[in-house]
């Protein structure tokens, strides 16, 4: 099987089974990760930069990036400028400039750079209702529909497409019944989400049998150490930014310690057509057998499982 993470090392399935299919929705999800094979890890950017060599080095193809106009593209993107080898850019936009306040950013950054994208057209309501998009949820198990059109977007790469997912999302372990701002923020355990849905990428890319990178920011171990042990998430799942719940409030002034990248609203390109986008979900889950189960793995835990291997 092709390295979808470096040695694939980021293993999930059901009910124990390593990269099982879901038969049931009493089947329990599962994830983990590592473990690493340097003894050292590099700085947040050196480890992208790291991951972008090894991630040439494991095709004969160009690579092709599929970009958003979110931080965690433009931070893959710029990785590769900064790396000099060959490689191409994608970009979709939906018909009647649906997403254009999304891809604006990415445009940008591609003139900033000095790269010239592919752009292509989608007309994203037709297709997120067509068969075809209900082929690949079923394929992949996976009924969230912004998945589902990057399988679609995926088809228009020139090259091996990489994705910037991946990103490591933190969430705090909250007492039941804690109410923000008004009870004492406590001390409590810290943890990694990995969403079902969002291993469908991985699903469809196994399943389909076509090299990719599902997840450019969980591709190597490393990459993913460097940043759960940067200052910044040191202090958070230290309890040191009083009232914060999860590490999206972090990450911006975490990637501008180490790239050029200007502060934008956080979209998912969907927020025009958002009750049109609901509605698919539901259709897609009772086609896919998906759910939305999440598997947690204590912070603790994660940094060990993520070092090198004794």
């Amino acid at each position: 099987m092709f390295d979808y993470t470096q040695n694939n090392h980021f293993r999930f399935g059901f009910n124990g089974q390593l990269y099982s299919k879901k038969l049931s929705h009493h089947d329990s999800w599962w994830a983990e990760y590592g473990p690493g094979v340097k003894p050292a890890v590099g700085s947040f950017k050196q480890e992208c930069l790291r991951a972008v060599d090894l991630i040439h080095n494991s095709t004969s193809e160009t690579v092709c990036l599929l970009l958003s106009g979110g931080i965690d593209s433009e931070v893959m993107l710029r990785s590769f400028v900064e790396d000099g080898r060959s490689f191409s850019v994608l970009i979709v936009q939906f018909d009647d400039e649906l997403n254009a306040f999304d891809t604006k950013y990415a445009l940008q950054a591609c003139s900033e750079l000095g790269v010239k994208p592919v752009v292509r057209n989608l007309n994203i309501l037709k297709f997120l209702a067509s068969r075809e998009a209900f082929r690949l949820a079923e394929v992949s198990q996976c009924h969230f529909p912004g998945f589902v059109a990057q399988m679609k977007m995926s088809e228009f790469s020139e090259g091996m497409p990489i994705l910037g997912s991946g990103d490591c999302l933190l969430k705090k372990h909250l007492p039941e019944g804690y109410i923000p701002y008004v009870d004492d923020y406590p001390k409590s355990h810290w943890y990694l989400e990995e969403k079902e849905a969002a291993a469908g990428l991985f699903r469809y890319f196994m399943n389909s049998e076509i090299p990719a990178v599902p997840a450019f920011f969980q591709y190597t171990p490393e990459l993913m150490l460097a940043y759960l042990q940067d200052p910044l998430v040191a202090k958070l799942v230290n309890d040191q930014f009083t009232h914060q719940m999860d590490s999206n409030h972090i990450k911006l002034s975490l990637y501008q310690k180490h790239f050029q990248l200007k502060e934008r609203p956080k979209f998912t390109g969907y927020e025009l057509m958002m009750p049109f986008v609901e509605q698919m979900a539901r259709l897609y889950k009772a086609k896919s057998n998906s759910s939305s189960q999440v598997f947690c793995t204590p912070y603790e835990k994660l940094v060990r499982d993520l070092s090198t291997a004794i």
